[in-house]
């Protein structure tokens, strides 16, 4: 934006309508407002060959050449010359235009030095845009790498939003290339392309299998924090803050560090999980090369829980369902199946838990294990700060139980409250053990390790 030979800023505004509308010629009776950039270009120069100093300087170098330097009787007489005088109407607008920069008005605001790299990333695509303004009648591309560069995020948001505006209210199409989630928040989903491997796979409603309710959905929900599931290597969709805050630990545990493999974790929270499973499936049916492992809970409770959490299990409205009711009830164990079938599919797998929830099931399966036990509970006591006599109640709650789901939905029934400060305190926990000689992949749930596994490469050991 700075001006110069052959600026770029020079060759938009020459595109502005009517730029050298006016008199080409100044004379007495011409107001110098009304003169075009030609006329300003001609004037110009005529009063820099006539400015008095000037002309006497060329006087007197015309003097001191005849008088010391040339022969008697040489024909030769010099005078100064504006260069560039008699070139063509178009290149005079040229040169007075690169004359031009574009900068920060600093009398309208209190900025001080130049502008940042951020703001003058901005100016330029405003710029851009205004070219493109100026060739409403045709069809235009405007490519840009990367416009969130040093740019803040709420600027980068402004500017986005800007630019699918610009798109979609002319014929005029702006292909943005972007490493950044919040950008890629803030389009329209349908204006998304995932580029992988050299190939490109569109959002549109066309090219996916998102259904019109899903694309409305996201649209609410697909924050920056989410949208990094556009640039991930594998994409883990879980339903609560304990497996967000746990999983990436227990995949160290295990040697499936997610930051190796470029895995992103994306909490929904309970509600759209398949929304966002369905942005990985195509209609051709094509495979992304992109693994998507969908953790979610099975939800049904073993038949000891009713009792030991004093739920009614007479109650007709009900909402949750026992093991009993299962093998009663074949419609839920359709249900069952159908929501594992409506999950996978191409890259996208269901991962349910063995048993019940997630924090149920890590007491099933790592309590045997002495150090993990001790584990749990320290994490247990830390997450719920009971006093040292609850604590000694509790132990011998676990030690009484009569098998092992008793134990295990007893000890959900006193985290239940807090599963967020649990997965924190353990993952904090599990982070010392690491290097420690125990064969975790016995002790982790093995939905969790199956679908670490998954968007990790498969079954491929290190």
């Amino acid at each position: 934006m700075q001006a110069g030979k052959g600026s770029r800023l020079s060759q938009v505004i020459k595109q502005v309508p009517n730029l050298d509308c006016g008199s080409s010629e100044y004379s007495k009776e011409t107001q110098v407002t009304d003169l075009s950039l030609t006329g300003i270009f001609n004037l110009t120069n005529y009063l820099l060959e006539n400015f008095a100093p000037l002309v006497k300087a060329s006087e007197q170098m015309n003097s001191i050449l005849t008088q010391t330097m040339l022969l008697n009787g040489d024909q030769v007489k010099t005078k100064l010359e504006v260069a560039n005088s008699n070139v063509s109407e178009s290149q005079k607008v040229l040169s007075l235009l690169e004359k031009v920069g574009l900068n920060v008005d600093h009398d309208k605001k209190d900025v001080y030095g130049i502008p940042g790299l951020g703001t003058s990333n901005i100016m330029s695509m405003a710029c851009e845009l205004l070219l493109q303004k100026q060739k409403s009648n045709s069809s235009q591309f405007t490519l840009i790498e990367e416009p969130e560069a040093h740019i803040h995020p709420q600027r980068q948001m402004k500017l986005i939003r800007s630019l699918e505006s610009s798109a979609n209210d002319s014929s005029h199409q702006i292909i943005v290339t972007s490493h950044s989630p919040l950008l890629a928040s803030v389009v329209h989903l349908e204006n998304l392309v995932i580029v992988k491997s050299g190939k490109v796979y569109p959002m549109d409603v066309k090219s996916t299998k998102l259904a019109a309710n899903d694309y409305k959905f996201l649209e609410r929900f697909l924050d920056a924090t989410k949208s990094n599931l556009f640039f991930a290597n594998g994409v883990l969709i879980v339903e609560g803050s304990g497996e967000e805050i746990l999983l990436p630990t227990l995949a160290k545990l295990i040697g499936r560090n997610l930051s190796d493999y470029g895995v992103s974790i994306v909490n929904v929270m309970s509600k759209g999980l398949i929304h966002y499973a369905n942005i990985f499936k195509r209609s051709d049916d094509t495979k992304m090369g992109i693994p998507v492992a969908c953790i979610t809970d099975r939800d049904i409770e073993p038949d000891v829980a009713p009792n030991i959490l004093n739920q009614d299990v007479q109650n007709a409205k009900r909402h949750w369902h026992t093991e009993s009711d299962l093998l009663q009830d074949p419609s839920l164990q359709d249900k069952l199946k159908q929501r594992e079938e409506d999950i996978n599919d191409g890259d996208v797998k269901a991962f349910i838990s063995n048993h019940w929830t997630l924090e149920y099931d890590l007491v099933w399966s790592g309590w045997k294990n002495d150090i993990f036990k001790k584990t749990l509970i320290d994490a247990l006591f830390q997450a719920t700060g009971i006093k040292q006599e609850t604590q000694t109640k509790w132990l011998k709650g676990f030690d009484d139980a009569k098998d092992s789901e008793s134990r295990s939905v007893l000890f959900y029934k006193h985290v239940k409250d807090h599963k967020a400060e649990f997965a924190n305190y353990l993952a904090n926990k599990l982070e010392d053990m690491l290097g420690a000689e125990i064969s975790y992949k016995e002790i982790i749930p093995s939905y969790l390790v199956d679908a670490i596994k998954y968007v990790t490469g498969g079954n491929n050991e290190k």
